[in-house]
């Protein structure tokens, strides 16, 4: 499986919500709910070669300009890089660092 290594790094995130839209046309498109952090996340592989993640906080309505400023868009060069950056940055493990 081409994202294993993501799909095991996800497995370490405390998300309540996980809805994986990953098809032929979007081949990797997650998206989780992380109350512990106060993001919701994508992770995906953008028309099949850009990896990417966003990421937006829920402390704000989803209708607010605070909301949509809140946005942060990180891009990866491979998997690999992709899969650090989820480990260090969204699971307890790397939180602690």
């Amino acid at each position: 499986m081409k994202y294993q290594s993501i799909y095991k790094a996800i497995q370490k995130i405390n998300y309540t919500y996980l809805n994986d839209c990953s098809d032929q046309a979007h081949d990797l498109w997650l998206i989780l709910e992380v109350p512990s952090l106060h993001k919701r996340i994508w992770i995906t592989n953008e028309f099949n070669h850009r990896l990417k993640i966003a990421t937006v906080n829920l402390d704000y309505n989803v209708d607010s300009r605070e909301y949509h400023e809140s946005y942060k868009h990180y891009q990866f060069k491979d998997i690999k890089q992709m899969r650090d950056f989820i480990i260090q940055n969204f699971t307890e493990k790397g939180s602690e660092k």
